[in-house]
């Protein structure tokens, strides 16, 4: 997927997450593209989609369908902002859309909030951007990029455990060491091998 779609998708579910109407519209796309695996289908390509994408994605349909659905499924595990403080609803967003495998959008939801804190709480979120970061360049083959950032993601939030800003660490980060086992026992030929089922979910705790 080319890097323009890509971030076109991604602040459309971004806007969807903050807008009841928009999340109704991208949750009936994902619904209708689940039947159109081989060509779009006609509403798939209504104006809104027409509107955030440039022209000729239909030559990508493949990755923006796939795409698409997870955002439904995403989209509908979301209740809305559960209230709290701006902080706290992007923590509900990220922990929502790490545990869909959404880790691209998780540090588009993460970094603003990052750029904005200071000191170890910006320390904190910045490791978290990371080790999002880090399962989506395991997604596209990278692992020296993946290595390095769970690594240092790993080293920014393990002084917190076993919890910060209302988010479960001990479980968390034992499930990333886990993972960081497994992907130091990888190459480039079997990296397709690292099961997405071992990633952990985030969780949010009161």
């Amino acid at each position: 997927m080319k890097v323009v779609t890509r971030d076109a998708l991604a602040d459309l579910l971004l806007e969807a997450l903050d807008d009841a109407a928009t999340a109704a519209t991208v949750c009936g796309l994902a619904a209708d593209t689940r039947t159109s695996e081989a060509e779009p289908h006609p509403r798939a390509l209504d104006a809104m989609l027409r509107s955030v994408l440039t022209p000729g994605f239909d030559a990508e349909w493949p990755a923006v369908r796939a795409k698409l659905i997870q955002y439904g499924a995403a989209l509908e595990n979301w209740s809305g902002q559960a209230g709290g403080s701006t902080r706290d609803v992007v923590l509900q967003k990220s922990v929502l859309l790490f545990n869909h495998h959404l880790f691209f959008e998780v540090h588009e939801v993460l970094e603003p909030q990052w750029m904005k804190e200071q000191g170890e709480i910006k320390r904190f979120l910045q490791g978290l951007i990371q080790i999002a970061v880090a399962f989506y360049h395991l997604g596209r083959g990278n692992l020296a990029g993946t290595r390095s950032l769970l690594h240092e993601g790993l080293i920014k939030i393990a002084p917190h455990a076993p919890a910060c800003l209302g988010l479960e660490l001990q479980d968390f980060i034992a499930g990333l060491e886990k993972c960081q086992q497994i992907i130091s026992g990888l190459s480039p030929e079997t990296c397709k091998q690292f099961s997405p089922d071992t990633i952990p979910r985030m969780r949010l705790v009161a």
